[in-house]
């Protein structure tokens, strides 16, 4: 099956680049051929992992709306969670591979994307000398002297 997906993935690149007068396999079609066939890998593969029931148990609370958790709490215990994740998993699965192809390209070179603009996107949890709220921070104020 992977040879089959590689062997797509080739055509695919090579159709695309057929204009390109300067581009071959071994200047940057290989990298391109490799960067693919794991994206699409990853993509296809988280399809079929148990991560994305935690996933989606995780994000019950801000994506499920009342009538939707009235609806599942109705249901037999042993049903809820399938009824959960077939609910959101429409909606969290392409936020999924969209913050892995964000994260892949950070990795790739220099970027125009500041520490700030990382921690808005959730990237990263923490920005040294900014003044932004984490979690951290909560767990270890202490109140004032009073």
């Amino acid at each position: 099956m992977e040879a089959e997906i590689l062997r797509c993935i080739v055509a695919f690149e090579v159709a695309n680049n057929r204009k390109a007068p300067n581009w071959t396999l071994a200047e940057v079609g290989l990298n391109q051929v490799n960067d693919d066939f794991f994206l699409f890998n990853e993509y296809v593969g988280h399809h079929r992992n148990d991560w994305i029931e935690e996933f989606c148990e995780g994000w019950k609370e801000f994506i499920l709306e009342d009538a939707d958790k009235l609806a599942i709490d109705s249901l037999p215990e042993t049903e809820r969670k399938q009824a959960r994740v077939a609910k959101l998993l429409p909606v969290l699965l392409p936020l999924w591979p969209f913050f892995g192809s964000i994260c892949h390209v950070l990795q790739e070179e220099e970027n125009p994307l500041t520490p700030k603009d990382a921690y808005w996107l959730g990237l990263i949890d923490e920005v040294v000398g900014e003044s932004l709220p984490t979690i951290r921070t909560l767990a270890e104020w202490q109140p004032a002297d009073a």
